[in-house]
């Protein structure tokens, strides 16, 4: 069993998220169009982006944040799942 780590520190969590989601193949997304944003809109603020909320647990035990940045002109929101080898994307706005 691995490790269990703790992201009370924003710094850190920040920090994993933006090494996993280096490898796009780490992230899962599901109706992306439905949001009218375009994958750049996505990894962009994920890269590059800020932590506004968070990290919490969610009820399912997960880890999540909010991250936001200004992609082509608009500004963007996304939570994310930690799930340990990859980042699940919960919505984005």
């Amino acid at each position: 069993m691995g490790r269990r780590l703790n992201f009370a520190d924003r710094d850190f969590f920040e920090q994993r998220i933006k090494a996993l989601v280096a490898d796009s193949s780490k992230i899962v997304w599901h109706h992306l169009s439905e949001r009218r944003l375009s994958l750049r809109h996505i990894l962009e603020t994920l890269r590059k982006g800020e932590i506004m909320d968070g990290p919490t647990r969610d009820e399912w035990g997960d880890w999540r944040a909010k991250f936001h940045r200004v992609v082509a002109g608009r500004r963007v929101q996304v939570v994310v799942a930690y799930k340990g080898d990859h980042v699940v994307v919960v919505t984005a706005i």
